[in-house]
């Protein structure tokens, strides 16, 4: 699945806004140190080390699943789900594209995913028994997380498998502050901006729309022709 096609309606909402202009209101998460995005790192789960078990399903000698043990159960897999055009021109070593950690009940509580060909984590999932409940992205390839999606908990949806975002926060231009926010209610997303990085929320650029896309309101004005903006990115929860 393609990942970047969540910025997508970020992006457009972006464009669509004369950025630049004043506000004072107080942005969800007011002041720059408080919007400073982290970086995103991975957590060492020791597929190279003493406890690890190697899978290979198709006896080619190169494992397909690499489960590390501790205590007596999985704390960890590594999973090498393909190899990039470098690798099979080469040979050289094969590169993790997932990694997945356990908590002591045997339930996931994190996610890491390498896409692309870097080899570089830049999604992230945390899990709370098993659910997920935060998603954090490096959509920019920089390194720290610049979107970071949150989810209600309830876990998939029976008949899409999508999981129901309430919160998104978004560092648009990769300066290392986030500087949008978006909400998610029932039928309709709320999008609030700061677009001059002062730390504060422009009222004026703040848009309402329909969970398929379509502007409602820019600043609280009514729009006569809502146009349509990336309808499938909207509520897209990005599932790898």
């Amino acid at each position: 699945m393609n990942w970047r096609t969540l910025v997508l309606a970020g992006a457009a909402l972006s464009l669509a806004v004369v950025h630049g202009c004043g506000g004072n209101a107080p942005a969800t998460s007011a002041g720059r140190a408080i919007n400073r995005v982290p970086p995103i790192t991975h957590e060492p789960c020791g597929e190279n080390g003493p406890g690890a078990l190697n899978h290979d399903s198709n006896g080619d000698t190169k494992p397909e699943v690499i489960s590390v043990m501790k205590d007596g159960r999985v704390a960890c897999t590594a999973t090498y789900a393909g190899r990039s055009t470098a690798d099979a021109a080469s040979g050289v070593a094969r590169r993790v594209d997932m990694y997945e950690y356990f908590d002591g009940n045997g339930k996931a509580r994190r996610r890491e995913f390498a896409y692309g060909e870097r080899g570089l984590i830049n999604a992230i999932e945390i899990l709370e028994g098993g659910v997920l409940r935060r998603r954090e992205y490096d959509l920019a390839g920089t390194k720290r997380v610049d979107m970071v999606d949150t989810f209600d908990g309830s876990g998939p949806d029976a008949k899409t498998g999508k999981h129901r975002p309430i919160k998104r926060e978004r560092d648009t231009n990769n300066d290392g502050q986030m500087d949008q926010w978006w909400t998610f209610g029932l039928n309709q997303v709320t999008v609030q901006m700061d677009g001059d990085a002062d730390g504060k929320i422009e009222p004026e650029a703040t848009m309402v729309m329909t969970d398929s896309g379509q502007v409602l309101s820019v600043g609280g004005v009514m729009t006569s022709q809502p146009p349509k903006i990336a309808p499938a990115s909207v509520t897209k929860d990005g599932g790898a």
